[in-house]
């Protein structure tokens, strides 16, 4: 009996079916990717609840400090390893910015700051903590984990493309514009996200 708990201990895939296996691995680094967007791309969000100490001083304002100074390194970080993806050509058959959905990002900083200012006990700072994990989830779910305040410094831009497939994907590049027909080498750091590489033509 021990040696067949051993066997499943060291062999997970006995127990777990391979599609599903294969499900997670291909999931978390999809997840990876819209979770690491969403937190570094509230990078000024963390460090005005640590200039507020919304949820105290001491460590919890450090930590936020934290959570901020890593945003734009690991960001960094994060795009120089997209570089060392083989990227692809895809036709794009339009192509829209989505520079505009910025004033969407804004708005979620208005509650947090609001109360941030206001606050007096453990009921306020639970209520702070629950409307953030919400706004991160919807930005997760809502694919808008790329309106990014850190890619916009670096004078990236964000489009949303269709492909001659008929897929409809997010491309961020530092172009200006991208007309109908043109061709994009682009690097995909996720199923919904592309990074674009140089060598693209019009």
């Amino acid at each position: 009996m021990s040696a067949q708990i051993t066997g499943l201990v060291s062999h997970p895939s006995a127990i777990i079916p391979t599609d599903t296996t294969r499900l997670l691995r291909s999931a978390m680094p999809i997840l990876g990717t819209r979770v690491l967007l969403v937190v570094t791309a509230f990078a000024p969000l963390w460090l005005g609840l640590g200039i507020l100490e919304t949820f105290g001083s001491g460590r919890a304002a450090l930590a936020f400090y934290a959570l901020a100074a890593a945003s734009p390194p690991v960001l960094a970080l994060y795009l120089r390893k997209g570089r060392r993806i083989e990227p692809r050509e895809v036709k794009v058959t339009t192509a829209r910015r989505r520079d505009d959905a910025v004033l969407a990002y804004v708005a979620t900083y208005i509650v947090p700051f609001a109360l941030g200012t206001a606050v007096s006990g453990w009921r306020e700072r639970v209520v702070i903590a629950m409307f953030i994990v919400l706004v991160l989830g919807l930005h997760v779910h809502a694919r808008t984990y790329y309106i990014h305040p850190l890619l916009a410094l670096a004078r990236f831009h964000v489009w949303d493309i269709e492909l001659t497939t008929g897929r409809s994907t997010v491309l961020i590049a530092r172009r200006v514009h991208i007309p109908a027909g043109s061709s994009v080498r682009a690097r995909v750091l996720d199923a919904d996200v592309y990074l674009e590489a140089p060598g693209s033509r019009e």
